[in-house]
């Protein structure tokens, strides 16, 4: 959840995040509260939104349901001795920064997640290291009806890079088509349609299996709903204002 605080031109962001895996085994909590300042220079036509958030997360980890082959003694059954047992429970902050900047119909960002790499091992120190996410987008207006989107992006995260690349197209004002392709294999499509009150789209996302040398995909639905005034609604905007 996010709203705009007109008074101070800035804006404030609620993320409530619950994870569950293995039936219970590990359960994660995490709470996040960011803030982003908005900043016009020359008149307005560029703007600069600086932003900062702070997380809280916790990691529950029920070690009775963890069963092993190499713990069991022969003599006395299940027994952790003489491995380590993992802690239970492990807390700790998070915290992660970001700027972006609009130009007209140019957007560039870059965000820093894990800035101080909190621990978050339940089997001795390990240490979450810290995401690296740039971005930039530029809106090309042809009419009152058409706009063509050019999207990259780049993510780095200690030995793992990835780059992708989007076009997205808006036709007669209402018909939605992109597509687009990363560094790791993978392409993806998608087509949809909008109109001053909704988006409806349909993706396919299509990665080469490398080990079976085969393809294999997944396909993805998205629905969103304009809540804005009715003049800013029939307005032709760039797809980020959407």
């Amino acid at each position: 959840m996010d709203f705009y605080l007109p008074k101070v031109k800035g804006g404030i962001s609620v993320l409530a995040l619950h994870d569950d895996q293995a039936h219970g085994t590990l359960k994660t909590e995490k709470l996040s509260l960011g803030y982003a300042q908005q900043l016009s220079l020359f008149d307005g036509k560029l703007k600069l939104i600086p932003s900062l958030q702070l997380s809280y997360f916790e990691k529950n980890l029920d070690t009775r349901k963890l069963n092993f082959g190499s713990y069991i003694n022969p003599r006395r059954g299940f027994a952790w001795s003489p491995y380590t047992i993992p802690n239970t429970k492990k807390q700790n902050i998070d915290f992660s920064a970001g700027l972006l900047s609009n130009y007209k119909n140019f957007y560039l960002g870059t965000a820093i997640f894990h800035i101080n790499q909190p621990d978050e091992g339940l089997l001795g120190v390990s240490k979450l290291p810290y995401r690296l996410l740039i971005h930039s987008s530029y809106n090309l207006h042809v009419s009152e009806k058409t706009v063509f989107n050019l999207f990259a992006r780049f993510e780095k995260q200690q030995n793992f890079e990835g780059l992708s690349l989007n076009m997205k197209a808006l036709l007669f004002k209402h018909l939605i088509l992109g597509a687009g392709c990363t560094s790791d294999n993978l392409a993806n499509f998608n087509f949809g349609y909008r109109n001053n009150f909704f988006v409806v789209s349909l993706g396919y996302d299509m990665s080469k299996f490398r080990l079976l040398d085969n393809y294999t995909g997944s396909w993805e639905f998205m629905a969103s709903f304009n809540l804005r005034n009715k003049e800013q609604r029939k307005t032709l905007t760039d797809f980020e204002k959407w």
